[in-house]
């Protein structure tokens, strides 16, 4: 049997899959957050090393046989980083065929499978990725700094904003001021320090309020909400322009959880006839996928029946 291994890390967590070449699960390692921007170059190295390590049960890496491995990780492409991760594993692992990118593969590979698109991706941060043949252009997902709307970090931000703004009568009034209290066990004003050390997943956290006063018919929620569609379909729009007749927009990312407010309202706004695609399959098997492709592997129904099937066993430490 083929060892295949695939690697899924993001701001949270990093995600390790064994499996076969028939798609059966043999291990799962969940540890900590991956990206070399958060931790160090090293750190990050050092956890992917443990990770893949765990799965083999082994300290044995020179002698590890992979015979496909994607390494898909948050960070992974930034800057000279690729290159950097690919020549520590090398060093690591000079008997595994892998490839090493950045997680968006992962998603990429898993929402369009082989064929050409375009795909939104809408996590605490959101980007568009166009892929025609072996070329990949992005829109956005520059990070939380710099993109305008569309994740989870500005949803909450968003949530936090309005409620400080009614707080000192420089906004309108809205439910997201009650729901942070419950939430907190005070008023915006009062967490302000906690928001600040909370930092990007803490503000991200609070993402789900704004669904909520949305239900109830808030304005300030809805006007957010309209806001995110908003830049959506803009990165949607660009990245097509390199795939061009493309009908169908693969969809992935913890937003599109509320699919039934998100959905109807990307559909009106995109203008045109666009299918938009929810896979059923975690992020993981799109780095599953891409290990499968390198070890020679045709992806077959099966395949994904079988990492279905064995997937959600026990994760170890």
């Amino acid at each position: 049997m083929k060892t295949i291994i695939g690697i899924d890390g993001g701001g949270t967590k990093t995600e390790f899959v064994l499996c076969d070449e028939t798609g059966f699960v043999k291990k799962r390692v969940l540890l900590g957050a991956g990206n070399p921007a958060d931790i160090g170059l090293e750190n990050a190295c050092r956890l992917i090393k443990h990770g893949i390590c765990g799965l083999l049960e082994t300290e044995d890496c020179q002698h590890a046989v992979i015979d496909g491995m994607f390494i898909g990780l948050s960070g992974g492409s930034v800057s000279d980083n690729t290159e950097r991760i690919r020549s520590c594993f090398a060093q690591e692992f000079p008997l595994a065929n892998f490839k090493n990118g950045s997680d968006a593969m992962n998603v990429i590979s898993n929402g369009l499978e082989d064929d050409d698109g375009v795909i939104l991706i809408a996590g605490t941060g959101s980007v568009a990725f166009a892929r025609r043949g072996d070329e990949v252009w992005r829109a956005g997902g520059w990070g939380y700094l710099f993109d305008g709307a569309g994740g989870g970090y500005d949803l909450g931000q968003k949530a936090i904003q309005a409620a400080l703004r009614e707080l000192d009568g420089t906004g309108e009034k809205t439910l997201l001021s009650a729901l942070l209290e419950k939430e907190l066990g005070m008023n915006a004003g009062q967490a302000l320090t906690r928001f600040y050390d909370g930092g990007k997943r803490f503000i991200a956290s609070f993402a789900p309020l704004v669904f909520t006063a949305y239900k109830k018919k808030d304005a300030v929620a809805e006007q957010i909400i309209e806001e995110t569609v908003s830049h959506w379909v803009t990165i949607i729009n660009r990245a097509g322009k390199y795939v061009p007749h493309i009908n169908r927009v693969a969809l992935a990312g913890s937003l599109f959880r509320q699919k039934d407010i998100l959905l109807p309202k990307l559909r009106k706004r995109i203008g045109r006839e666009i299918e938009f695609i929810l896979s059923d399959m975690p992020p993981v098997f799109g780095a599953i996928r891409e290990g499968l492709k390198l070890a020679g592997v045709e992806i077959s129904e099966t395949i994904k029946e079988n990492f279905l099937q064995t997937y959600s066993g026990e994760v170890k430490p």
